[in-house]
């Protein structure tokens, strides 16, 4: 499926773009599908779709940057790999929307949200322990998630 960017406006989501919305401390990912509704995964209802008003829950909606190509991968490897399967549920550590996302786009399964909390935790508990210095055990924390969730994060376009 071949998508030309001049068909959609730039305010307008297309088929195959990664979105997300912030949700609390962290950011909340789903995938437009053909018809414009949002393949995503939730606690409550686990992989489904809706529409972006739905997953948009009222914040504002960004989407990752990607070639037409990548967006075409996108959505073809969605129809192939996941929406003739059957849906999983929600499960924060193995089964969050970035795991679906990442399944959902082909990419290796992955939660960098996940990995750069768990790194942040362990960097922080360790400075916690050795220093008995809450200060420094918050900005270890922050320094070692936001320098995790940066390695660890999808590479944007790395499809062309």
């Amino acid at each position: 499926m071949q998508i030309r960017a001049h068909q959609y406006p730039d305010n307008e989501f297309r088929p195959g773009d990664i979105v997300y919305r912030r949700k609390g401390l962290v950011q909340h990912h789903g995938l437009v599908m053909d018809d414009g509704s949002v393949f995503h995964n939730t606690p409550s209802r686990g992989e489904h779709c809706s529409s972006i008003n739905t997953f948009s829950k009222g914040k504002d909606v960004r989407r990752v940057k990607q070639s037409d190509h990548t967006r075409g991968a996108n959505i073809e490897n969605l129809h192939v790999h996941l929406l003739g399967s059957s849906r999983r549920s929600y499960h924060w550590r193995k089964n969050n929307c970035e795991h679906t996302v990442s399944r959902a786009t082909g990419d290796s399964l992955r939660s960098p949200q996940l990995l750069a909390w768990t790194a942040g935790s362990l960097v922080a508990a360790g400075v916690l322990i050795l220093t008995r210095n809450p200060v420094w055990a918050v900005s270890s924390f922050l320094g070692a998630k936001s320098l995790t969730h940066k390695l660890f994060s999808r590479t944007r376009d790395k499809r062309k």
